[in-house]
């Protein structure tokens, strides 16, 4: 009987430790990472929104400028 419920309280803890770790991977999935690449899919002139917590590279940032494309973070 002891070792069914250890073998039960350990498939409990790798389900419970299986649900934070995807959890974990969800929010970590929900930053985007905006390249240079990104913008030159705009048109000049056009506004590209990214929620907070976004990352854009520096080269990105600079092809921004440089095509009069409006940044908005929300």
């Amino acid at each position: 009987m002891a070792d069914k419920r250890k073998f039960t309280y350990e498939i409990l803890q790798n389900l419970m430790h299986a649900k934070k770790t995807s959890i974990l991977v969800e929010a970590e999935s929900s930053k985007r990472v905006i390249t240079e690449s990104d913008i030159n899919g705009l048109k000049d002139g056009q506004e590209l929104i990214l929620s907070k917590g976004d990352i854009i590279t520096p080269l990105a940032k600079d092809r921004l400028k440089q095509r009069k494309i409006t940044l908005i973070v929300k």
